[in-house]
C-alpha cells in the first residue's frame, strides 16, 4: 500500500469520511471545491474558482466522465488556452 499525501486525504475526506456517500453524489462546499480543484488555493485565482463553483455546482453526477482525457479542472479553468499553447510549444521543442 502506498502512503497518501496529506493534501489528497484532505481533498477526499468530505466524500470518503461518510460511508453513506458510497453510492451517491456529494456536493462540495465552495472551500472544499477550491482546495480540491485549485491545488490547495495556490494555482487558480479565487475569483476563477468562485465563478466555476457557481457555474458547475449543480451539474449532474457523472459529468466528469465526458472528458476523461483531460485534467480534473482544465475544462473549466479560464487559462486552458494558455495551457494548450504551452503544451504545443513544448511538443514542438521536442520535435513532436
Amino acid at each position: 500500500m502506498l502512503p497518501l499525501p496529506l493534501t489528497q486525504i484532505r481533498a477526499t475526506a468530505p466524500i470518503l469520511a461518510n460511508s453513506f456517500n458510497r453510492r451517491r453524489a456529494v456536493a462540495l462546499t465552495r472551500e472544499q471545491f477550491r482546495y480540491g480543484f485549485a491545488n490547495q488555493d495556490r494555482t487558480v485565482p479565487a475569483v476563477v474558482t468562485r465563478a466555476a463553483f457557481r457555474r458547475y455546482r449543480s451539474s449532474p453526477p457523472g459529468t466528469e466522465l465526458l472528458h476523461v482525457d483531460r485534467g480534473h479542472s482544465l475544462t473549466i479553468d479560464s487559462g486552458w488556452r494558455e495551457v494548450t499553447r504551452l503544451t504545443l510549444d513544448w511538443l514542438a521543442a521536442q520535435g513532436l
